[in-house]
């Protein structure tokens, strides 16, 4: 008996038992035991005697493997004590060592005592360690460094990516922020002595080379997509390619080994070379080159799936590609369970899967540009729902770009790619080859530069936030329908996906409830305000700060990390208002970045903030299609049918804290609750709130200037009868926000404080059936 041979067309049912079962031990919840449960059903009505056996087998060295990886992370743990002054060896990874502008980081190897503990560390560029480490960017060396060693940054707003959990998953646990480097030493690379060392910065040498000029669109193209290079380019122009959907491309899905194995197969068969020694050759050739790339886990499945058809072939196992990819992704799962957590091997296994059923359904006697538009469109019915939990947002001419982006990846752009990195080495008599290349990387910026590629492909972009369990469901029925009546009802399916489409994203549009989110902007200001039935959001304040080497008011590129996806996350796509309670830089700082990538109809601030510096900096990014409504003092704004109030009070032009205290209250309705935003005013403001306000109450007070001791006086407090304090204020700050006395006078009068510094964003909730909740990006909840 050969249970592998035996249990044909059941390893794919095998394979996503497993998965469910990793998500149910690292993701306990009533929605995944459930699915589990599912499956657990499913493999007993296959009765096959093997399964169940097999299953347990599977599942037991699945949970041993969880285990032993939470016990080796609880041991990290143990290893240091956070915010610890150490004086560390840190072999680095010439690979992974970036500068960006004044500092380094990257990933390494902590040896303590006879270990080695992976971890990240970053750390700034002076002029007495610059050169090390350029050396260490070029050869594997240990430095000797001293540092403080913290935990990564967790998300700390709402379905934000989680950068502390993908190190996590990766069994890194500590980052070291290098003060001082006090030697390195480089590592011998003989070949006998230390092989892996030797061919480590072989690799480092050939992609390095490759890294010249990586500032230009096309090369960081190429580096991407045939080298698995990361640069700084890169990451600007990756989310554009994840917004036409075409990202799974670029060394992720591992699609461009097979379009290598064939061509070089082909090329080989073609120089009459004999058939057994091609295959040898070309087996050589693609292990040399994925490790040359690092082993990416596209390019695993890919080679695996390969070299296992010839074993089996050789063997006489009638397995199909379907049986054998499921066995290497068990594999895989086996050897590192939270792979079901990569994007790389949920989009290679699932396209790759999707393509083979296709295969065995389709018509061939249709025309091959039909099969190539069901194919696509049966992809992208199970893709989207994985991007949608990542990009937070969907665009409906995704299926247009993709059939023409693979029709020129097939035909063009990859033999393109293959050229241009050919006669980037030319020299010689070929060395006007690389002028050519020169002139066609210079060609590609100008076109990147003046062509607004994104700001075009965002009209037909859909920002639907954070899909729930139910919508994730019910988006892969949808391909799983289409998959089986594409042949049989080909109308019915396409009905039905147009259904389930429109039901998720007109959800939000039959949502009851209103939610007030404070998102964690640092030292900073950002409160979200979003009615019921998703009638348009308003945004009271953008968080921001300055860019004081620069020698700006305004540092433009904070809004990238944090304010703008906090807002996609959360399902904003447009702002109904912005407030801008008075132009400090925590304040008003992200409202330029802001309203170049998110459509804003109105606008409300003060006359003061009209004649800021601040204002002056960025009045001129601001889009003139705006309403600007300004605020004089001393005026009352009803808004929303009273469910938004603006107040502003008096200034006093000799206030050396005019600024503060010119600040926009806004009053919030949340069902039968209030909430009250009182910008940075001080105590003496508000006492003059309290006189001209005697009946104003609020439930949720969000603390004035960040819970300064110059504001929530006792008084006010009681003045408002507060149930509970809010407070936005940064991590560690250097201001000491919130101060202790404000707090003391919170406890004093028995009011809970929720503080984004060490709860992350805070959201209120109110539903008109199960009332108010209230939730923290970093988990408490109540």
């Amino acid at each position: 008996m050969n249970p592998i041979r035996d249990l044909k067309f059941h390893w794919l049912l095998l394979l996503l038992s497993c998965g469910s079962l990793v998500f149910a031990i690292t993701h306990l919840n009533g929605w995944t035991v459930g699915i589990f449960i599912v499956m657990i059903f499913r493999l007993v009505s296959a009765k096959k005697v093997a399964l169940i056996p097999i299953f347990m087998i599977l599942s037991g060295l699945i949970a041993l493997r969880l285990y032993h990886q939470n016990q080796e992370m609880i041991l990290q743990k143990g290893l240091f004590e956070e915010g610890q002054v150490q004086t560390l060896q840190v072999m680095v990874d010439p690979l992974s060592l970036r500068f960006e502008e004044d500092y380094f980081s990257g990933r390494g190897q902590v040896k303590v005592g006879d270990r080695m503990i992976r971890m990240t560390y970053q750390g700034p560029i002076t002029a007495d360690n610059d050169d090390l480490m350029k050396a260490c960017q070029a050869n594997y060396h240990f430095i000797e460094c001293e540092g403080v060693l913290t935990y990564p940054a967790p998300a700390r707003n709402f379905s934000t990516f989680n950068y502390r959990d993908y190190l996590a998953k990766q069994s890194v646990i500590w980052s070291l922020k290098v003060k001082k480097i006090n030697r390195a030493v480089r590592l011998t690379d003989n070949l006998f002595q230390a092989p892996w060392i030797w061919w480590t910065n072989i690799r480092t040498h050939f992609l390095n080379s490759l890294r010249h000029h990586d500032q230009s669109i096309l090369v960081a193209i190429r580096n991407k997509l045939l080298f698995n290079l990361e640069s700084s380019r890169w990451s600007e122009i990756k989310e554009v390619f994840a917004l036409l959907g075409v990202l799974h491309y670029f060394a992720i899905s591992g699609f461009h080994i097979d379009f290598i194995r064939t061509r070089l197969d082909s090329i080989l068969k073609r120089s009459g070379i004999q058939v057994e020694f091609v295959r040898l050759l070309v087996g050589l050739v693609l292990v040399l080159y994925a490790s040359l790339i690092s082993w990416p886990i596209g390019v695993v499945r890919s080679l695996t799936l390969y070299f296992a058809q010839q074993v089996c072939r050789g063997l006489g196992w009638p397995l199909s590609r379907i049986d054998l990819l499921a066995l290497i992704g068990m594999v895989l799962l086996l050897y590192q369970p939270h792979y079901l957590f990569d994007i790389g091997f949920l989009l290679s296994f699932l396209i790759s899967f999707i393509l083979l059923f296709y295969q065995q359904t389709v018509d061939f006697n249709r025309s091959i540009h039909l099969q190539h538009l069901e194919m696509t469109l049966i992809c992208l019915l199970f893709t989207w729902p994985i991007t949608l939990h990542i990009s937070h947002e969907w665009n409906y001419l995704q299926l247009v770009i993709i059939l023409g982006f693979s029709y020129v990846f097939d035909r063009y752009m990859m033999n393109g790619l293959l050229f241009v990195t050919l006669i980037g080495f030319a020299s010689g008599p070929f060395a006007f080859l690389s002028v050519l290349f020169t002139e066609a990387s210079a060609l590609m910026d100008w076109f990147w530069n003046h062509v607004p590629i994104q700001s075009i492909f965002n009209l037909s972009t859909v920002v639907h936030g954070q899909p729930i369990v139910w919508e994730t469901l019910l988006l892969l029925s949808a391909g799983i329908v289409m998959v089986y009546w594409l042949r049989t009802k080909p109308k019915q399916a396409g009905l039905y996906c147009l259904i389930v489409y429109l039901v998720v994203f007109t959800s939000p549009y039959l949502n009851l409830s209103h939610r007030v989110t404070i998102i964690d902007v640092g030292q900073g200001d950002a409160l979200l305000y979003q009615p019921a039935f998703n009638q348009g959001a308003w945004l009271i304040d953008t968080g921001g700060r300055a860019n004081w080497k620069q020698g700006e008011l305004v540092d433009p590129n904070f809004a990238k990390r944090n304010l703008l996806p906090a807002l996609k996350a959360l399902g904003v796509g447009s702002l109904h208002g912005v407030i801008v309670t008075h132009p400090d830089s925590d304040h008003i700082g992200n409202l330029a970045s802001l309203m170049n990538r998110v459509k804003v109809h109105h606008l409300y601030l003060t006359t003061y903030t009209l004649e800021s510096d601040q204002w002056r900096q960025i009045e001129k990014e601001i889009d003139p299609r705006v309403k600007v409504h300004p605020l004089k003092e001393s005026q009352e704004l009803s808004l929303l049918s009273g469910q938004l109030e603006l107040i502003t009070l008096s200034n006093d032009p000799n206030d050396p804290d005019v600024s503060n205290n010119s600040s926009i209250i806004s009053r919030l309705q949340l069902g039968p609750y209030q909430v009250l935003n009182m910008g940075d005013l001080n105590s003496d403001q508000e006492a003059e709130l309290m006189e001209h306000y005697p009946d104003l109450r609020a439930d949720f007070l969000k603390l004035g200037h960040h819970g300064s001791r110059h504001s929530s006086s006792l008084a006010f407090l009681d003045h408002l009868q507060v149930k509970v304090g809010l407070v936005s204020a940064g991590e560690n700050n250097l201001y000491g926000h919130p101060h202790p006395e404000v707090l003391d006078r919170l406890r004093l009068r028995s009011i809970p404080c929720y503080q984004t510094n060490r709860q992350g964003a805070i959201q209120l909730e109110w539903h008109p059936w199960w009332g108010i909740r209230l939730r923290t990006a970093l988990g408490s909840e109540s």
